[in-house]
């Protein structure tokens, strides 16, 4: 045990190297294993558990200390632990099934001098169905936003279009060839001018391969 400990310890200073320790780094140690919002679980070379936190262990209706040398796949048959251990390379944001409830982990292979030695496991407590309301959410905004520019293109483009410019002149026909190609970009442009602006902002907004939104000031 007390090489253990040793080890521990010089570890730890290797990895912390000129920041040392102090108290809110133990503290932080501390918050890495007990973290409420995120369970860890770390299992050896055989994938049997080394560490399972507290969090998890109520999860699991486990004592303190109750699932030490258990085979993870005991608690989450498809647990990705043992292909990290197999593989030896992570999967990061999959999806796992835990007690009936989606959850979205991570695995990464504990690799010491190039031999695997053990892999962790990290599991966010809220359920996939939440994360999957937040995507609902950014859906329905998206949604919005993109109606709000195809409201606002309708209403501009209905006005004129390249058809309404009536100069001839040479200037006016290559300026119009131009501005029919960067319709059909998503570049911006800024149009200067007195008069005549609104014209030329709807002539390209009329375009149907427009991908533009109107931004105005004046």
């Amino acid at each position: 045990m007390e090489k253990v400990k040793s080890e521990l310890l010089r570890v730890l200073e290797e990895v912390l190297r000129g920041y040392g320790f102090s108290p809110v780094i133990t503290w932080t140690l501390r918050f890495f294993l007990r973290n409420p919002y995120e369970s860890t679980v770390i299992v050896n070379k055989e994938g049997n558990l080394e560490f399972m936190d507290r969090g998890s262990e109520k999860l699991f209706d486990l004592p303190e200390g109750g699932g030490k040398g258990v085979k993870i796949t005991e608690f989450v048959p498809d647990s990705a632990l043992p292909e990290a251990l197999k593989t030896g390379i992570p999967s990061i944001g999959r999806v796992f099934n835990v007690k009936g409830i989606r959850r979205i982990g991570s695995t990464y292979p504990l690799i010491r001098n190039g031999e695997i030695i053990g892999s962790i496991g990290r599991l966010i407590f809220r359920s996939f169905e939440e994360v999957e309301r937040i995507n609902r959410e950014m859906d329905r905004l998206k949604r919005e936003v993109k109606s709000f520019h195809k409201t606002q293109k309708q209403q501009w483009s209905a006005l004129y279009t390249f058809e309404s410019i009536l100069g001839t002149s040479e200037a006016i026909r290559d300026t119009k060839e131009m501005a029919k190609k960067v319709a059909t970009t998503d570049v911006d442009v800024l149009i200067k001018g007195e008069s005549g602006w609104k014209i030329w902002l709807t002539s390209l907004l009329s375009r149907p391969s427009s991908n533009w939104s109107m931004w105005c000031s004046s």
